[in-house]
């Protein structure tokens, strides 16, 4: 009689922490306070030692704060099982390296679990948990893993190392730098709910501009962070994330198009985009503006269709770039002027960004200027990331409410 009467004490007291630990909300409380496009890794972006039975911490720079917190975790393109033994987030203590600080550690459970297998092309949510996120914070999901699919989805250029660790040191507060590398894998968004004021998000949707190419590697300063930072500096405006949605080398017209759907619409929380897109498409297939602007027009009745504001940035000078032609520049031009000059009514976008008129050459307007201009012609640099973000300076856009 006893073992029962402290079973079921037992029982309840594990209900009652699980309840406190674990929460359920609507589904449209929840916001994307960070997130990346995944792809399939190619080889030369594998991690440095294989992931099965090891470690991984991967340190992420989130946009808005948030009281409850869950992580989505993407088995998208591989073939085979994904085994997750366990999972902590924890704040991280200096930028650029694993440091943590032990005392903010909280373990992600799914559905009450520590384990998890995700299935071959799924896409799985940990439980959401109370955590204490600060707005434009650095925070360390650290996975300790099983078997890992041959065929990691990640991302491939996060401009932040990650680093891994042999076994399951998932609560060292400082891993090695031995096994670091400079690439996400298999963690897809971040989302929140805020006991306080509703959030949205910007999804902010591109190629490697977007992505963030010319940025500083661990100091988050490509255009869509300090975008962020800029928002957060006023509280009319602080209950906005931004989400990063940019791949390198992709093109609007085809790859931009075909991801539209999963890496924009179904961003939790979207309710503006701003899309810099095109030039990989005149420079990798010498693409014309009217293929170009048709994609626009594609992405811009989805948007619609889905009560979404839909911005632009005109397409940056490239002229300095090893292959661009008089025949890009034409091409360049005339989208540019479609997104100036074509209203919303007309099939436009809602509003534009003038980046080119901000970071190209006086003297010579097919090129950047040469202090945003990172050095190849055609990524901005450090300071051409800071422009961008300022340029998008009317952040009433983003009070908008769609009728």
């Amino acid at each position: 009689m006893n073992f029962f009467r402290t079973a079921l004490i037992l029982f309840l007291n594990i209900s009652i922490f699980l309840s406190l630990e674990s929460q359920s909300f609507n589904e449209s409380l929840y916001v994307t306070t960070w997130s990346t496009s995944n792809v399939k890794t190619l080889s030369k972006n594998f991690p440095p030692i294989n992931l099965s039975d090891n470690s991984l911490r991967q340190i992420f720079r989130v946009s808005t704060s948030g009281e409850y917190i869950r992580v989505k975790f993407s088995n998208r393109y591989g073939k085979t099982i994904l085994k997750i033994r366990k999972v902590i987030i924890s704040d991280s203590l200096s930028q650029g390296t694993s440091e943590i600080d032990i005392d903010t550690i909280k373990v992600l459970t799914f559905n009450g679990k520590e384990k998890i297998n995700v299935e071959p092309g799924n896409e799985i949510y940990s439980d959401t948990i109370e955590y204490n996120l600060k707005a434009l914070s650095e925070v360390a999901i650290s996975i300790y893993f099983g078997m890992v699919p041959n065929d990691l989805t990640g991302h491939g250029n996060s401009i932040t190392n990650s680093f891994i660790e042999e076994g399951d040191k998932l609560t060292n507060s400082l891993f090695s730098s031995e096994n670091k590398t400079p690439h996400w894998y298999f963690v897809e968004s971040i989302e929140v709910v805020s006991k306080t004021i509703p959030k949205k998000t910007i999804v902010c949707f591109g190629d490697s501009i977007t992505e963030g190419v010319g940025s500083s590697t661990d100091e988050h300063n490509r255009w869509p962070d300090q975008f962020a930072s800029n928002l957060q500096e006023n509280i009319k405006y602080n209950n906005i994330a931004v989400s990063n949605a940019g791949i390198g080398g992709n093109r609007i017209c085809d790859q931009g198009v075909e991801r539209f759907e999963h890496d924009v619409l179904e961003i939790k929380g979207v309710k503006y985009i701003i899309v810099l897109y095109g030039i990989n498409d005149m420079i990798h297939k010498n693409t014309n503006s009217s293929e170009i602007i048709a994609a626009y027009e594609k992405i811009i009745s989805k948007a619609h269709d889905n009560k979404l504001f839909i911005f632009a940035g005109t397409i940056l000078p490239a002229g300095n770039y090893l292959t661009w032609s008089e025949g890009n520049e034409k091409n360049r031009n005339e989208v540019n002027e479609w997104i100036r000059n074509t209203r919303k009514e007309e099939g436009g976008f809602d509003d534009f960004f003038d980046f080119d008129k901000y970071l190209r050459d006086e003297k010579n307007k097919t090129n950047l200027a040469d202090i945003y201009d990172n050095g190849d012609g055609l990524h901005p640099s450090k300071e051409g990331h800071r422009t961008i973000a300022n340029v998008i300076n009317n952040l009433d856009l983003f009070t908008k409410e769609y009728n």
